[in-house]
């Protein structure tokens, strides 16, 4: 079993923006929860569903280690990661319709560029320039693609990863400890 480990100066800073000041106690450049995401997406799926989230507070934090928190910090990891999942999926909606939205304008685009292939064809006769704009006009077609098939098949890829990471971290057990 591998751990997600997250070292805290207070419980607050699993979900707060961390003290901007390098010297004080519990600087990061992210929040816990966001340390743990990246940390999570690191680990192949079946580690994921083995892993358990070790919450590691540093010495003076105001709580009784290994007895049940006042809190659930389990069911607000699950919480946090359940209100991102519904976000991204309105991503995910609106992804998609720019995807169609822009495959529609490429394609318009590629019969334009396969009119004007035909023109090349009739119009010019053998020779380097002739293959020159041919290509040329072939090339455009496959830039007009590129940012829909991006945004169709490999943004919306990457959405769905995040999505699976955040559902690993919710069911993830939450354990407490004091830094070492």
């Amino acid at each position: 079993m591998r751990d997600v480990v997250v070292e805290l100066a207070g419980v607050s800073g699993m979900f707060e923006a961390p003290p901007g000041d390098p010297e004080a106690p519990g600087f990061a450049f992210a929040s816990g929860v966001e340390r743990v995401l990246a940390a999570a997406g690191t680990l192949t799926a079946a580690e994921r569903r083995a892993a358990r989230l070790v919450d590691r507070l540093m010495v003076g934090v105001a709580i009784n280690i290994g007895k049940e928190p006042p809190f659930s910090l389990d069911e607000r990891v699950a919480r946090y990661a359940a209100v991102r999942r519904g976000d991204i999926g309105l991503r995910l909606a609106a992804l998609r319709r720019e995807g169609l939205q822009t495959l529609a304008l490429a394609g318009g685009f590629i019969v334009v560029c396969v009119v004007v292939w035909g023109a090349i064809e009739l119009l010019l006769g053998e020779g380097l320039l002739k293959a020159l704009a041919r290509d040329g006009v072939v090339i455009a077609a496959w830039v007009a693609l590129w940012r829909p098939l991006d945004l169709l098949l490999f943004d919306t890829w990457l959405l769905g990863r995040e999505r699976r990471i955040l559902a690993a971290v919710a069911a993830m057990p939450v354990v407490v400890e004091a830094a070492g």
